[in-house]
């Protein structure tokens, strides 16, 4: 009686808010018997396509409708021999002919259609058919015949940054394109090997020079060799010679006007040399030049850099009339290179039998061993100089110089 006299005193509106909830979970579970009843339909539907798969068999209805055309061709024309002496039959004998070879047709091809459909959906033969695809896109013959532009787009595909990359590196797409880009203009490059490249530094008229001699092979590009190109940043250095080395003879070139581009802001002095057309015979050419460049009274930094790709590299850098390498910097990944320099840091040799990109070189501080300061360079520091004590000679005042730092 208590619990009536309760819901008696409850007001409408809670009755209300109770009778919706209690509606609102027989929809709940309303919902999750027709969610549990489309589930399990779902699962006997898979059982059954693999059971129907596993229990698939070869006579389907298309193998049997293949297997009566060719009965009733059969028939057809059996009868129609042994009754050929009927003169209707005998009038009739082109159109029987007719319709029995399109029935044998129809019914072949059905029969074989039945062998393919029953046959595609085998692993086995989908295993085929994949090698047989894969043989032939990756095999050299298909990918010759790709264009640059086809090469490009296939490599696209192949090399591309993964998922995490791409949240993590906004423009990684960018960096994978730019090496794309490049794989794909290798062929428009050359090519130098056997690279030699000797330095000497030598003292002549109070200031410091670098005579250095590169020595290197060169290859023909779509069937000629392509001009030699030869950059200074400074202006006063001089190219000596520069020469072509074939197996009958070695001919200097005749040094064309130098002309001056400019590279990010920096100006070089550019000398360009076309290879003769009679030389063009030869498989390969080996090119000598000779560059002198001068430095200070004390102090040069000389620096190298490849604009080709070059298959390894020896260098040496040998120091004379009391001069010694202070310090070097390679353009390149370290691990490339075999790197000796002597106790006395007169003789620097630089070794790689790797494959170096464009770009690739070093730079050689060298300076007299017995003076520290390099004008120039921020590595070192200037000497201090002690003060001399003022004259009281007014006539001395008038012939002493303006003060003047060491550090050129």
């Amino acid at each position: 009686m208590g619990k009536i006299f309760e819901k008696m005193k409850e007001s409408p509106a809670e009755i209300e808010a109770r009778m919706n909830s209690r509606e609102e979970r027989r929809q709940a579970r309303a919902v999750c018997r027709l969610e549990r009843k489309e589930h399990k339909l779902d699962e006997r539907m898979k059982r059954k396509k693999v059971i129907s798969r596993k229990r698939r068999f070869f006579f389907n209805k298309w193998s049997f409708w293949g297997i009566i055309l060719i009965l009733v061709s059969m028939v057809i024309s059996y009868y129609s021999q042994q009754y050929i002496s009927c003169r209707i039959i005998e009038s009739l004998m082109p159109i029987i002919t007719i319709i029995v070879g399109l029935l044998s047709t129809i019914g072949i091809a059905l029969f074989i259609g039945s062998i393919f459909d029953y046959s595609k959906g085998s692993e086995a033969f989908l295993s085929m058919v994949s090698n047989i695809l894969s043989d032939i896109v990756v095999s050299k013959k298909f990918l010759s015949t790709l264009s640059v532009k086809d090469k490009e787009q296939a490599l696209n595909l192949i090399l591309r940054p993964t998922g995490a990359q791409v949240e993590q590196y906004a423009n990684i797409n960018n960096y994978f394109q730019k090496k794309i880009k490049e794989a794909t203009t290798m062929f428009d490059v050359n090519f130098k090997t056997n690279v030699v490249f000797n330095v000497e530094a030598y003292m002549k008229d109070g200031i410091v020079y670098c005579k250095s001699t590169l020595t290197h092979s060169i290859y023909k590009l779509n069937n000629q060799f392509q001009p030699l190109e030869i950059r200074f940043e400074k202006e006063n250095s001089e190219l000596v010679d520069i020469k072509v080395i074939t197996p009958d003879s070695e001919v200097e070139l005749t040094k064309s006007d130098p002309f001056v581009e400019n590279e990010c802001g920096t100006l070089f002095t550019v000398y360009r040399f076309e290879i003769p057309e009679k030389y063009w015979g030869y498989d390969h050419l080996t090119v000598k030049r000779t560059v002198i460049e001068p430095g200070h009274d004390h102090w040069i930094n000389f620096f190298w850099q490849s604009l080709t790709p070059c298959e390894g590299m020896t260098c040496r850098v040998d120091c004379a009339d009391g001069l010694r390498i202070k310090d070097f910097m390679i353009f390149d990944d370290k691990s490339y290179y075999n790197i000796d320099e002597s106790e006395d840091h007169k003789t620097l040799e630089i070794t790689s039998s790797q494959w170096l990109n464009s770009g690739t070189g070093f730079s050689c501080v060298i300076g007299l061993e017995n003076r520290e300061s390099t004008a120039g360079c921020t590595d070192a520091l200037p000497q201090e100089v002690e003060p001399e004590e003022p004259s009281t000679d007014p006539a001395e005042k008038l012939d002493e110089p303006a003060v003047q730092n060491n550090v050129e």
